[in-house]
């Protein structure tokens, strides 16, 4: 089996892309996606492979979209041509600072509302960039049953079905524009939470299911010592909230590493798909 470990949020801050590049050269993580609008563009590294991060909700200084908004933008052409240019503009962003992109994800996960992830599909295609993030991920239950009721108070669990209801429409809308993901993707469930037992968790019922490739979201960070300008203060924030510090060391742990490699699975991008 193959897994993309993926980092969201590079370009967040420089100690988020430290944290992302640390956890490439010592760890798991093989992938990245990047804001288009951030100050802080990536190191070209070799070997790690880059994606877009669409963001629509998080930008000091241009129009944000609330997501229930966006939820209901199909109803609204004019708003949908918005969004449009909105996205085209950030590939283009991206392109002209020769940056090559293999995937596509977004902030909050806003690009899998259907409405919303054909207009991706649409452009991505136009660029020419195959994978997508499309996320339909398995219930993967935690050994403590307050973690799980934990889930449910903080909406984890209601975020969970409604990417699986989204998935199911964007299964349809990838095969017309004849544009790839991977077979489960798992980690939005577990965000902020993520441990090596979760994670092998995740591993052991991906292997249940017969998967041939999977994708593991993860938000590695550090905590910053000096002011920094992010994208806003929101994000900059959670770029160094404490859960994202341990997941950073996660990352890189031997016992994590010891363990993918007696699972006999390979790590790969999604070039490597």
């Amino acid at each position: 089996m193959k897994i993309v470990f993926s980092a969201d949020d590079f370009g967040l801050s420089n100690t988020t892309n430290k944290a992302i590049i640390d956890c490439y050269k010592n760890g798991v993580v093989r992938s990245t996606s990047f804001f288009s609008d951030s100050h802080f563009y990536p190191e070209i590294i070799n070997d790690l492979s880059f994606g877009l991060h669409i963001n629509l909700t998080d930008r000091p200084n241009k129009k944000n979209y609330n997501y229930i908004e966006l939820l209901l933008c199909s109803f609204n052409k004019k708003l949908l041509k918005s969004i449009e240019k909105d996205i085209d503009s950030q590939f283009s962003q991206v392109l002209s600072e020769k940056i090559n992109i293999d995937h596509v994800d977004s902030e909050r996960h806003v690009h899998m509302i259907p409405s919303i992830f054909f207009i991706v599909c649409k452009i991505a295609q136009k660029y020419k960039v195959k994978y997508l993030r499309n996320i339909n991920e398995p219930l993967v239950m935690p050994s403590n049953p307050l973690k799980f009721l934990s889930m449910v108070t903080n909406l984890g669990i209601f975020k969970l079905l409604l990417m699986k209801y989204f998935s199911r429409k964007n299964k349809k809308i990838l095969k017309n524009f004849k544009l790839k993901t991977v077979d489960y993707t798992y980690g939005l469930l577990y965000t902020n939470r993520i441990t090596v037992g979760v994670i092998k968790s995740m591993i052991r019922d991906a292997i249940k299911r017969k998967a041939k490739v999977i994708e593991i979201i993860t938000h590695p960070g550090y905590k910053y010592t000096e002011p920094e300008k992010g994208l806003s203060d929101r994000l900059l924030k959670y770029s160094s909230h404490s859960n994202r510090i341990k997941e950073a060391k996660i990352l890189q742990s031997k016992k994590l590493i010891n363990f993918l490699y007696k699972s006999k699975v390979k790590l790969v991008t999604f070039q490597g798909i």
